[in-house]
């Protein structure tokens, strides 16, 4: 039935596409070949794991109407698709990673109103040297509840302020509907001017207290983070900071340090991040090489390392679901990583 209805979705746009030339259907296709190997740890020997698998494949469909005076109407639905199985990566949701309608311009602003990725998510992705992806990406140890940013609220409402000489922000609240959990928050800043990139986050989802060891209903999540990168041209650094504030607990902290080397038709990245939690620190680094074939094809080769120490139970790039259902992840063992693979834009 989910097949069905995608299908119905992609032939209406399709035919709305024709009768109007801003609506545009695009996606991003990443395929990898991974292996892992996990150190003996405690009454298990050591594993590996090879896998074939999908990180962030996506299908969507955007479009806007021009309503004069620079004012604009615009909406945007994208889907998660999983390719390594040909399934989506959600069970419960269709358009699972945004589906919202805005309206505004740029002398006033825009107002976004549906499911949203948080501001973190994009600025995040334009610190981190691997764009979230692979190996490396920022988010495989500091992103997600209950100890870091948010990914998505849904029933939100968001406002993106204009751009005043390379300074914008963004707002967003989540309505709690009833729920237990209750309302969320996010918002960040940015400054762009030249090679120099800032940013500064603010996320406080409501999360349960059972899944940080708390008693009652909901408690607030505090995430505050900064981002910064500066490009040299020969090369490109960027750094990150935050800090998760729960009541009652000790505090999360966590850094990435990062660097992008353009390298003939390719680049080379690096990164290391690092996660400090009471019994539960862990770090990240990872090395790769991307080979541009052209703007919309590249193929890529990373390796990386994850220690977990303590409690602390990461599981390593795109195959982390996958090394999870296989339960080769428990607290405190340590990963390398091998991957190669193919990024595809259309």
């Amino acid at each position: 039935m989910k097949a069905i209805l995608f299908v119905a979705a992609a032939t209406t746009f399709s035919v709305g596409a024709t009768a109007q030339s801003n609506v545009t259907m695009y996606g991003l296709i990443d395929m990898s070949v991974n292996y892992a190997h996990f150190n003996a740890n405690g009454t298990k020997p050591s594993q590996h794991l090879t896998t074939v698998s999908n990180d962030a494949s996506r299908l969507g469909f955007r479009g806007s109407e021009d309503l004069g005076g620079g004012m604009q109407a615009y909406f945007k639905l994208e889907s998660g698709v999983s390719l390594d199985t040909g399934s989506s990566t959600s069970a419960t949701q269709f358009f699972n990673r945004e589906s919202y309608v805005g309206l505004g311009d740029k002398s006033r602003g825009w107002v976004q109103l549906g499911s949203q990725f948080t501001p973190t998510i994009w600025t995040s992705g334009k610190v981190d040297p691997f764009a979230r992806f692979g190996l490396g990406a920022i988010l495989g140890i500091l992103q997600g509840p209950p100890r870091g940013w948010a990914v998505t609220f849904n029933n939100a409402v968001q406002y993106l302020t204009p751009d005043f000489y390379g300074l914008s922000g963004k707002l967003m609240v989540a309505a709690g509907e009833g729920a237990v959990t209750g309302r969320s928050y996010a918002a960040s800043a940015e400054y762009t001017r030249g090679p120099l990139y800032l940013a500064i986050n603010y996320d406080a989802p409501k999360t349960s207290a059972a899944s940080v060891g708390l008693t009652g209903d909901a408690v607030q999540s505090k995430t505050f983070s900064a981002g910064a990168t500066y490009d040299f041209g020969v090369v490109k650094l960027a750094g990150w900071y935050q800090t998760n504030r729960i009541e009652n607990l000790p505090n999360v902290n966590g850094y990435m340090a990062g660097i992008t080397v353009p390298a003939g038709t390719g680049e080379i990245r690096a990164s290391y991040t690092h996660r400090s939690q009471l019994n539960a620190d862990a770090s990240q680094s990872a090395l790769g090489y991307y080979y541009f074939m052209s703007k919309r094809t590249w193929l890529f080769g990373q390796i990386g390392r994850l220690n977990n120490s303590g409690t602390a139970a990461f599981g390593l790039g795109p195959a982390r679901l996958e090394e999870a259902a296989a339960g080769v992840l428990n607290g405190g063992r340590d990963i390398t990583g091998l991957q190669l693979g193919i990024r595809h834009f259309f």
